[in-house]
């Protein structure tokens, strides 16, 4: 596939990412992270070179940021619905939508869990910034 930045819609900056959680644009979200990996092998016979290669299963992983504010009002959803903490939340999606000059692409994280969470603040931080590690159980794009 040739690099042709022609091509290419248009290209954004920080102003131009919204995110949604449970039904609400989230004010206090300070950055993102997702992944997709497909494993692969060389697959090999006679001689030394691969004669074929194999394509296996998908993986999706990634991590929020959020303000403090907004991580406390995922921990009290996930406490409401019987759970104790994070990690207890029901499965949600995040959507992710890049709109800059009309032109927009959505990502929807679908079916994602936090799988863990840590609080940490230290002398001299003005606010708190928490990184929440998420398991993604898929990516639609639209």
């Amino acid at each position: 596939m040739a690099n042709n930045s022609s091509q290419l819609p248009f290209e954004i900056g920080w102003e131009d990412v919204t995110i949604t959680l449970f039904g609400r644009i989230v004010d206090g979200f300070r950055g993102f992270k997702y992944k997709v990996s497909k494993s692969k092998a060389n697959i090999h016979g006679r001689g030394k070179d691969p004669i074929a290669r194999a394509k296996g299963k998908k993986e999706y992983e990634g991590s929020i940021k959020l303000l403090f504010r907004e991580v406390i009002a995922l921990e009290k959803a996930a406490i409401q619905n019987g759970g104790a903490d994070l990690t207890d939340l029901d499965p949600f999606d995040i959507t992710l939508v890049y709109a800059e000059n009309g032109l927009v692409v959505t990502h929807i994280l679908n079916n994602v869990e936090v799988t863990e969470y840590e609080l940490t603040m230290e002398q001299g931080d003005d606010f708190m910034e928490i990184e929440l590690p998420i398991s993604i159980g898929k990516i639609s794009r639209q």
